[in-house]
């Protein structure tokens, strides 16, 4: 009996299939809203050290890295998710890693800001805040910032953590290409003694058969492959405990846990419970 195998994208129906188009039309596009970000990177020249001076240009300099987060998104989105379709697609790696790298950038560009914010004379802050209607849409996010003033650091020391951000990130992406990509599971009998390609994604639909046999076998396939990876899953967590430790320790927290939990306002005691 012939094996089952994992259909390829071109065997999908286009109608089950996600519409990237809607996002950008072809490559050629997503290139140009590229350049684009890269050209408004320098913009922020024209607000660093002048935050201060009136309420306008703090929207103003607001405006320029909303624009740029929503702009970030889309490409990197876009990206990502085309690589998501194969993770084996030489060009879409491509496309993904030049991303991450430009949203470091974007990063940088940006680093200034937060320093800068908690710079400023005692008043000014509450001041713009009652003179423009305007500084209300960012109440939420500069109560946030005001809230973590103690894990803030310098300008310089903020550029050179958002420069190292692509270099944080490393485990993550060598995980999702050993995972996704370059990993790949044993046949199993399915209930109906079918041999059958086990995949990640019909893992549940065989744990969930009314055959104990091939709940077993599915499970037992999956994890047994898993372990024969061992030392490179724990390599690669090792490596991203390190980073988290890091960012924590530069950022003045007592754990990488308590940084992790900040920027959701959780507490470690209700972590703890």
């Amino acid at each position: 009996m012939a094996q089952q195998k994992q259909k390829s994208r071109a065997e999908i129906p286009e109608a089950t299939k996600w519409h990237l188009e809607d996002i950008f039309s072809d490559n050629a596009q997503w290139e140009l809203e590229f350049a684009q970000i890269e050209k408004r990177l320098g913009d922020g020249k024209r607000f660093e050290g002048h935050l201060a001076d009136n309420a306008d240009t703090l929207i103003a300099c607001f405006e320029w890295m909303d624009d740029l987060s929503l702009r970030m998104g889309e490409v990197y989105s876009y990206a990502r998710m085309r690589r998501d379709e194969d993770n084996r697609n030489a060009e879409y790696q491509a496309l993904t890693d030049r991303a991450g790298a430009l949203a470091v950038k974007v990063g940088s560009a940006a680093s200034f800001v937060v320093p800068e914010l908690l710079a400023m004379p005692e008043g000014r802050l509450s001041e713009f805040q009652t003179t423009s209607s305007k500084m209300g849409i960012y109440r939420h996010a500069l109560d946030d910032i005001l809230r973590k003033q103690e894990h803030i650091l310098s300008s310089t020391e903020e550029k050179l953590l958002a420069e190292v951000g692509e270099l944080a990130e490393a485990p993550g992406a060598i995980f999702s290409m050993a995972n996704n990509a370059d990993l790949k599971f044993p046949s199993i009998i399915d209930e109906s003694g079918k041999t059958v390609e086990l995949t990640k994604g019909n893992f549940i639909q065989f744990m969930e058969s009314h055959e104990r046999r091939t709940r077993k076998e599915a499970f037992d396939t999956l994890y047994h492959t898993y372990q024969k990876q061992t030392n490179t899953w724990a390599a690669t967590l090792n490596s991203s405990v390190k980073s988290d430790v890091f960012f924590a320790k530069a950022r003045h927290y007592s754990s990488a846990l308590e940084a992790s939990l900040d920027d959701d306002r959780v507490p470690l005691r209700v972590y703890d419970s």
